[in-house]
Order: C-alpha cells, then structure tokens, then sequence
C-alpha cells in the first residue's frame, strides 16, 4: 500500500513520527480523510477521533484542535492535544466531565464559564469516545 510521512506534535513533544497508510481527522468543517499522494493542503482541526493507518490497522486517538497540512507526501499534525485512545485515562475524562456537568447546572453561570465547561465537557466525551473505541 502507498504510504506518506507523517509527523504529529503537541506542545507535549513529538507523538508520531514515521510513515502511514491514511490520516482520518476532525476537521473544523467535518471529518477529512488524507491517503497517499493527496493534493497539496491545509485544514484547521476540531475536537474529535482521529484513525491513523498503519501496517493495515488503525491507530485511534483523540484529537483536540490544531493545524494539518501536507504538501508533497509529508504531513504534519499539529495539535493542541493528541491523546492515543490506549494512553486516555478514563477515570481522569469521566471526572473532568462530571466537573463540567455540575459546573453548566449552575443557575448562576457566567456565559465565559459557560462556554469553558461546554468545551471542557466536549473534550471529556471525545476522549472518553475514543477511549471506548480502543475496544473496536
């Protein structure tokens, strides 16, 4: 099968470094799909399950904003957070979600802690999706 590189880094360091077969990540308008020899692009990506290929597979994880592009067969992803779905602490998401939960019952919430606990709560569901997905 056609492969290309791939690097993924986060400002935790590097995450991957070596060659696939596909990248399937949350684009900020929807899920995009990039095999081999894809057109020369760039995206910004949103919260959600990203599927690298490798080797036949796939390797889950949760994606949490960032930047893709590849140009020539090299493709760098660039996030903000890359959590494989073999390394999300579950116990860590399901606490960070019951924060964000009690947090939105508030009657008295500010529309800022608003909008912090929905985004907090949305990053708890995609990894803990993905984190289930690890079953699959």
């Amino acid at each position: 099968m056609n492969t290309f590189h791939l690097t993924i880094v986060t400002p935790d360091g590097c995450k991957y470094d070596g060659d696939v077969e596909s990248v399937q990540m949350p684009a900020a308008e929807g899920s995009v799909q990039v095999l081999a020899h894809h057109v020369n692009f760039v995206t910004t990506l949103g919260m959600g399950p990203a599927s690298i290929g490798l080797d036949g597979g796939h390797r889950k994880a949760a994606c949490i904003g960032g930047m893709f592009s590849i140009t020539d067969n090299v493709a760098r992803l660039i996030a903000t957070a890359f959590e494989w779905a073999d390394e999300i602490d579950i116990e860590r998401a399901q606490s960070a979600l019951k924060r964000a939960e009690d947090q939105l019952e508030k009657a008295d919430i500010l529309p800022a802690e608003k909008t912090l606990a929905t985004a907090a709560k949305e990053r708890a569901l995609v990894r803990l999706s993905c984190a289930d997905a690890k079953k699959d």
